[in-house]
């Protein structure tokens, strides 16, 4: 795997026109290098929080009512998700380590990496008359790679991750947050709305997929990639770590099935 800080934090598909001359380009797409706008800059300023291994500019991209829902959970967990006062003990962990006396538990990150790719934007549907101020970001490609300071290397994909973002100027905010109507935060993550669907069928004998999202200006011209067939871990009870003692803390969880590893994540909130 190449180095962490070699991954691009997003990619955005741009449409190549062969019959536009270089002394006239399009303007329909962005320069490369403009910032990130609208409701997509919560994912942006999200994956910089972590590129830079920066808990506490992590949680400044989340509301104050933010709630993360991880496929690692049972259904019920993930129905439920989690607080943020109980993310900041897993972005903490993740990205600066545990320490249980002079052991080290879980080693620094050394570098981080984010993408997510193939994003479209949807009506929030818990406020669908508040489009101006709510919306659904649904990433079609997801990837976190971690690098940490021993040498382990993790990398953690997903597809069909769903962020709902809201404005500033209505979101519920905590203390240094502005609120600020050009400025969008992170309230939901629902990872892997996949594997959840997937569980559902089996227990409900079929649920069918979600509907798509509405597309946003800058994915209505564009074909939504096919989703991936993939391993992924959900909807399972293991009792890890039997006659040891295991501190609070994040802990990665790799099952392997042939040649493929998928990774996730188990949270140990006590002894």
């Amino acid at each position: 795997m190449h180095p962490m800080r070699s991954f691009p934090r997003f990619f955005l598909p741009l449409v190549a026109v062969a019959s536009v001359a270089v002394a006239n380009p399009s303007t329909s797409v962005p320069p490369v290098n403009q910032p990130v706008m609208g409701p997509e800059a919560a994912l942006d300023r999200l994956a910089d929080g972590y590129r830079d291994r920066s808990p506490e500019r992590v949680l400044a991209a989340l509301t104050a009512d933010y709630r993360f829902h991880s496929k690692g959970d049972s259904l019920p967990g993930y129905t439920a998700g989690s607080t943020r006062e109980v993310e900041a003990g897993v972005i903490e962990s993740m990205l600066h380590g545990v320490m249980h006396g002079r052991d080290t538990l879980i080693a620094p990150a050394d570098s981080v990496g984010m993408i997510l790719d193939g994003i479209s934007e949807g009506v929030d549907p818990e406020h669908p008359d508040s489009t101006l101020h709510y919306e659904v970001l649904t990433v079609r490609r997801f990837e976190m790679g971690f690098r940490t300071t021993r040498g382990g290397r993790f990398v953690i994909t997903s597809p069909l991750n769903v962020f709902h973002v809201v404005r500033g100027d209505v979101a519920l905010l905590g203390p240094g947050q502005p609120a600020d109507s050009t400025r969008w935060y992170v309230r939901r993550w629902l990872e892997d709305v996949s594997a959840v669907n997937a569980d559902l069928a089996g227990r409900e004998g079929g649920c069918g997929e979600a509907a798509p999202t509405a597309p946003g200006p800058r994915s209505a011209g564009a074909r939504a990639p096919a989703l991936p067939t993939a391993l992924a871990v959900h909807a399972m009870t293991i009792e890890a770590g039997r006659g040891a003692a295991i501190g609070p803390g994040v802990y990665w969880v790799r099952v392997g099935q042939g040649q493929r590893t998928p990774v996730t994540r188990m949270v140990v909130v006590a002894n």
